[in-house]
């Protein structure tokens, strides 16, 4: 089994949610995962397309959900292009928006059955 602190936050929180219950946890696991992949896909679409209002919208959407799978660490550096999508340079939005593409990655891999 992998270990990364985002996987092993998102492990112990859904672990708690799911409250014991083995088909409990595989529902969470397989929402979880739908969620983060389509929500960070959304955020580098829209900052390649360089629209900052969808920047600013998929950045909220996938920080509650990151909140939510209790990734805080991750939800952070999300919530930095939110208030940033305004004004950061759209290189630093590529930037920041491929680096948590690739830390939801190896969430949703490491969530993988």
């Amino acid at each position: 089994m992998q270990n990364h602190p985002d996987l092993d936050e998102a492990r112990a929180t859904l672990d708690m949610l799911a409250a014991g219950d083995p088909n409990e946890l595989a529902e969470l696991i397989a929402i979880v995962r739908d969620s983060l992949a389509s929500g960070a896909a959304s955020l580098a679409g829209a900052v390649e397309a360089e629209d900052r209002k969808q920047v600013h919208f998929h950045s909220h959407t996938l920080k509650g959900a990151l909140r939510t799978a209790g990734m805080e660490h991750l939800a952070a550096l999300v919530e930095d292009i939110e208030l940033g999508a305004a004004r950061l340079a759209v290189p630093e939005l590529r930037t920041r928006a491929s680096e948590i593409r690739g830390r939801v990655a190896v969430v949703v891999d490491g969530l993988a059955p």
